[in-house]
């Protein structure tokens, strides 16, 4: 359907995402992780929609746009 896919500053992986949040969002944990996903009590859903974790289904190309310093989405990952 599509000739190409645009990745901009998307989370890969939701494992990733959801153990590296920062401190000050501490009074919303809880909420969060209802919302998203815990990684312990939640972690097949967390996978399945992890495209990280399922690169290997991409048939088309994809650019991939990421900062080299956002704190939630892994260098490596998005690599």
């Amino acid at each position: 359907m599509y000739a190409a896919a645009v990745d901009y500053v998307g989370v890969s992986n939701m494992f990733t995402f959801t153990n590296t949040i920062p401190p000050y969002w501490n009074p919303y944990l809880e909420m969060f992780h209802e919302m998203v996903g815990n990684p312990k009590k939640d972690s097949v859903l967390l996978a399945q929609v992890s495209p990280a974790l399922h690169a290997d289904k991409i048939k088309t190309p994809l650019y991939v746009a990421e900062g080299t310093n956002e704190p939630r989405v892994n260098k490596a990952e998005s690599d």
